[in-house]
C-alpha cells in the first residue's frame, strides 16, 4: 500500500511534502504540493492493521486541516 502511495504522490506536479496528523481521532497524512495544502490521507486502523483509505482532496473540506487548534484542560 505504501509503494502504491508513493508512486501516486511521485506522478504529482511540483515537490510534494506529506507529514503525519490526527484527523477526527484518526492516523492521517497531510499531502502538500509545493507548500500548499494538496489534500489529506485518513487511516482506518482495526487490530493493528490499516482496514481503509480515505482521501479528501475538496478544498471546501479542507479549512480545517492547515490551522493547528490549541488544546486546552477545563
Amino acid at each position: 500500500m505504501v509503494r502504491f502511495i508513493a508512486g501516486l504522490l511521485g506522478k504529482a506536479p511540483g515537490v510534494v511534502t506529506v507529514h503525519p496528523a490526527v484527523l477526527n481521532g484518526a492516523p492521517a497524512l497531510i499531502t502538500r504540493v509545493d507548500g500548499e495544502l494538496d489534500g489529506a490521507v485518513a487511516l482506518r486502523v482495526e487490530d493493528g492493521r490499516i482496514t481503509g483509505l480515505y482521501y479528501v482532496g475538496n478544498p471546501d473540506k479542507l479549512g480545517r486541516v492547515g490551522r493547528r487548534t490549541a488544546l486546552t484542560l477545563r
